[in-house]
């Protein structure tokens, strides 16, 4: 469901900057979902040229752009929300990314 991915990658992310760079229709969805839930605040965007912490939603895992932090099933398809620098605290390296549908406490700024 993209409502509940939405609402998950906003509990998740906190104030952290967030990101955007996938273009697929599960993507688009998502985050035109998450951008009517953090109105007025700027619509997400795809990340600036150096950028040392935050999120960024990916169709692919791709350790350019960071480190794994969660990955979502979209019906077929699926989502990656990778992180960089404070907000990837909490990951333990070589764990698997949470599972949303047993996300535990939202992470805590």
């Amino acid at each position: 469901n993209y409502y509940r991915t939405a609402q998950d990658i906003v509990r998740e992310t906190g104030d952290a900057p967030l990101y955007a760079v996938d273009a697929t229709a599960g993507g688009m969805s998502v985050v035109a979902y998450i951008d009517s839930m953090i109105h007025p605040r700027p619509a997400l965007m795809a990340p600036p040229e150096q950028w040392d912490n935050g999120f960024v939603i990916a169709y692919d895992p791709d350790p350019k752009l960071g480190q794994l932090y969660k990955q979502y099933q979209l019906g077929g398809d699926h989502m990656s929300l990778l992180c960089r620098g404070a907000a990837c605290r909490g990951i333990s390296p070589g764990l698997p990314p949470q599972d949303p549908a047993r996300s535990a406490q939202p992470r805590q700024p």
